[in-house]
């Protein structure tokens, strides 16, 4: 079982589309194929990601998305990263220059994950990778790593 660092753009697109490569990845993090691993901070981002599209759209879909999530978190079993220290995220800053990701960067250093699965590849970069010892990707690259 590989471990599975996610960005919170990885879950929301994941919860949010009926099928694609980030769905894909939950389904495997749900079927406990693969260990999911989320920093505090991507959680925290996450759901108040989903309550704003709750009190948006105020519709039945919102509450069974919100319904979802917690489901999909209780089936995955997720490993949860602490916050990261100021030290941490002032050293991860260095390496990713924008300071909203460092946080995520930091939590994942501290947790050594097998990937680090992101589509924000202007800040997730392989320069980020080399300098991290990180495999970072994107879903698809991620699938197209493991199945060949």
């Amino acid at each position: 079982m590989q471990s599975l660092f996610l960005d919170s753009n990885i879950l929301l697109e994941g919860m949010r589309s009926r099928w694609g490569l980030s769905k894909a990845v939950l389904s495997l993090c749900a079927a406990r194929i693969h260990q999911m691993v989320l920093a505090r901070h991507v959680i925290t981002e996450v759901e108040r990601a989903l309550i704003e599209v709750l009190r948006v759209e105020q519709a039945e879909e919102a509450d069974d998305l919100l319904v979802d999530y917690f489901t999909f978190i209780d089936k995955a079993r997720p490993m949860i990263v602490p916050l990261a220290t100021i030290q941490e995220v002032t050293a991860a800053a260095r390496i990713i220059h924008h300071l909203n990701h460092a946080p995520v960067l930091a939590a994942a250093i501290r947790a050594r994950p097998d990937w680090l699965l992101s589509n924000n590849t202007e800040h997730f970069t392989q320069t980020v990778a080399s300098r991290t010892g990180l495999k970072v990707a994107t879903p698809y690259e991620f699938f197209r790593a493991i199945h060949p």
